[in-house]
């Protein structure tokens, strides 16, 4: 019983690490909402150096934030 108690015990978070990541995952989110409003700025030339199309860039920009 007691090994069954310390596997479990290692996979406990501090409040401190669930608090870490929840900020990385809100970092990520932020991130992928400033850089899809960049992309949505882009003029088919800047896409075309990048060999996407508007289509592409519709597909991305049109995603949640989450995904």
């Amino acid at each position: 019983m007691a090994t069954v108690i310390m596997q479990h015990n290692q996979y406990r978070f501090s409040v401190i690490q669930k608090l870490q990541a929840a900020m990385a995952i809100l970092n990520a989110w932020m991130e992928r909402h400033h850089q899809r409003k960049q992309l949505a700025q882009l003029d088919a030339h800047q896409l075309n150096d990048m060999g996407l199309n508007w289509a592409h860039v519709q597909a991305e920009i049109n995603k949640p934030f989450w995904k």
